[in-house]
């Protein structure tokens, strides 16, 4: 490092999650008046000691391919739900696309960088270090013109004069911002503004991954296979001895040549013993550091392609679990520093932005399928609604615009509606009694109409025959 670096601690590099009063403390490292503890470089520099002892930190902790996976899985779901501006409606909302808000969060973030890639970045800093930031570029009028991801290892909150202020490291200098400039995402956190990393807070585990991974890499690369011991039965001579090193290190060594028999002199012998990763139960380790590392950022083990535990049965809804316990918070953060730093606050009423989360069920078809069924059958959607939320046009002439629930349906009536459907059923029971008293008297006469037509013919006929 060089002797002009310095330290603005604690600089959320290494975010401790804790909110500092006044102008950021300048250490130069090499100055002796302004002496720094190891301890205290150790936490800045590599996150402290871990007992695998291997060095975690944001960055290094991406080295492990499930935090890498998380990480990716968690940022690409956000970032890929469409994030809309609405306006408030008496009743409901419409999408609003004439709002300046509406194309920074729905297209371009700024010219340089679309919309995905900035909720991306912002969730990736937020995901590793607790802490996601993008300055907000204005207009002379106050209105957002671009949103421009900072890197959190840059950024420190600090108060002065009892308000929230960014200090921002650039080339330049350092720059301190307004509250109102700057969007921030904290992850976990005790006070609510300065997120912790849990990249830090679980380094012990994480460095028995990476230390995991480094066993693995360095196991095959001096692998030599089978695994045992040399026994000599004299003393072994000084050339033989590096010849046999010599061809250890250069012919057997390495995963392709795994499994070589050795070729040994002066009456060596060779002695195998049991392959050290089974007693070590190695691959178990590993697995439970997939998992480990997955409920650490809250992604079902089937997200980042750990199947062992995941069926047909339980993948759908692991997959709602996901949607709800881990994204679900990540996407109400977002939008809240949203909806209170990119409109003006005399639109705060009337717009606001929020994200579409259906669109990442969409890959299941059947699902979605009876989720539009029953939202039509119980006419909270029309045609034209769910037309509109699978990107499709309206039907046209307002055909589409109408809403059914079956006819054997109804509202629940009110007391007054109650004894008017009483009184109504009471006076059509007594219509219909009074009009089958009639009927049943209609047909007694006609009845006897009709004997006495059989009467007449029978006496007719008699008199025939006579």
């Amino acid at each position: 490092m060089s002797t002009d670096a310095m330290i603005v601690g604690p600089r959320l590099g290494e975010p401790s999650g804790e909110l500092l009063t006044g102008p950021p403390e300048q250490r130069n490292i090499e100055d002796p008046t302004k002496p720094i503890t190891a301890a205290q470089l150790a936490e800045l520099l590599s996150g402290g000691p871990t007992a695998s002892g291997k060095s975690v930190t944001p960055h290094t902790a991406m080295q492990i391919v499930a935090v890498l996976a998380c990480v990716q899985v968690i940022g690409d779901s956000i970032a890929a739900m469409p994030l809309i501006t609405y306006e408030r409606l008496e009743r409901g909302k419409r999408r609003a696309p004439e709002h300046p808000v509406y194309s920074l969060l729905h297209t371009r973030a700024s010219e340089e960088l679309s919309s995905f890639g900035l909720r991306f970045s912002v969730m990736a800093s937020a995901l590793l270090s607790g802490n996601g930031y993008a300055e907000i570029v204005r207009t002379r009028s106050g209105r957002p013109a671009e949103l421009v991801p900072v890197e959190w290892e840059r950024v420190r909150p600090f108060r002065a004069e009892g308000q929230l202020r960014y200090e921002v490291w650039t080339d330049g200098g350092n720059k301190v911002f307004l509250r109102r400039d700057i969007l921030h995402v904290p992850g976990l956190s005790f006070n609510g503004i300065v997120g912790m990393s849990v990249i830090q807070k679980a380094r012990q585990s994480l460095g028995a991954a990476m230390a995991a991974d480094e066993f693995a890499g360095a196991f095959w690369r001096n692998s030599a296979r089978p695994s045992g011991v040399f026994r000599h039965p004299g003393k072994l001579s000084e050339p033989a001895y590096l010849r046999l090193r010599e061809s250890i290190e250069n012919i057997y060594t390495g995963s392709l040549n795994a499994g070589r028999p050795f070729l040994l002199e002066e009456g060596m012998e060779w002695s195998s013993l049991s392959m050290p990763l089974g007693d070590a139960q190695f691959l178990e380790t590993r697995q439970w550091d997939v998992e480990q590392i997955a409920r650490l950022f809250k992604v079902p083990p089937h997200k980042i392609g750990h199947l062992a535990r995941a069926t047909n049965n339980n993948i759908e809804h692991q997959g709602l679990d996901f949607l709800q316990d881990c994204l679900l918070p990540w996407v109400v953060r977002v939008e809240q520093e949203l909806n209170h730093k990119l409109f003006l606050p005399e639109e705060r009423e009337h717009f606001f932005c929020e994200h579409l989360v259906t669109a990442i069920l969409r890959a299941d078809m059947k699902a979605r399928a009876e989720f539009y069924w029953k939202m039509r059958m119980m006419g909270a959607l029309n045609p034209d609604d769910i037309r509109e939320l699978e990107n499709l046009n309206p039907i046209g002439d307002d055909r589409g615009t109408v809403y059914v629930m079956p006819s054997n349906m109804m509202p629940l009536p009110t007391p007054e509606q109650a004894d008017s459907l009483l009184e109504s059923f009471a006076k059509r029971g007594l219509q219909a009694g009074q009009a089958g008293g009639q009927a049943e008297a209609g047909d007694a006469g006609g009845d006897e109409s009709k004997g006495k037509e059989e009467e007449t013919e029978t006496v007719a006929g008699d008199g025939s025959e006579s």
